[in-house]
């Protein structure tokens, strides 16, 4: 899977914070088992690579991390695919992206 896009997004985003408790969002039909360990990965090795160059790799890695996790449990697999491939996704998958987005310390408004 190419998470070019994706992880770009969320990096891009990257205004340094801290990660909080992440609000309920949208939960029906979530199963954060199908997010697979080269799924996370992949995210994990783009998103890095993009953040630290902007607040550096301890930094990058905590973010990425936390958006990972938000992300995963708030957004259908199916969801985060067209997100990652520029495919038009629900209202409410936007709406989770931004929310994970600036709880983890990014800033959502570009989304």
């Amino acid at each position: 899977m190419k998470l070019g896009s994706l992880t770009a997004l969320t990096s891009t985003l990257l205004l340094l914070g801290g990660c909080s408790a992440f609000q309920e969002g949208f939960r029906e039909g979530m199963n954060q088992a199908d997010y697979t360990d080269a799924i996370k990965a992949n995210f994990m090795s783009q998103c890095t690579a993009d953040a630290t160059q902007r607040v550096g790799a301890d930094a990058a890695r905590k973010y990425c991390d936390c958006a990972f996790d938000r992300i995963s449990s708030t957004i259908p697999l199916d969801q985060f695919v067209k997100l990652d491939s520029g495919e038009p996704v629900r209202d409410e998958t936007t709406t989770a992206l931004k929310v994970a987005v600036t709880q983890c310390g990014g800033s959502a408004s570009k989304l």
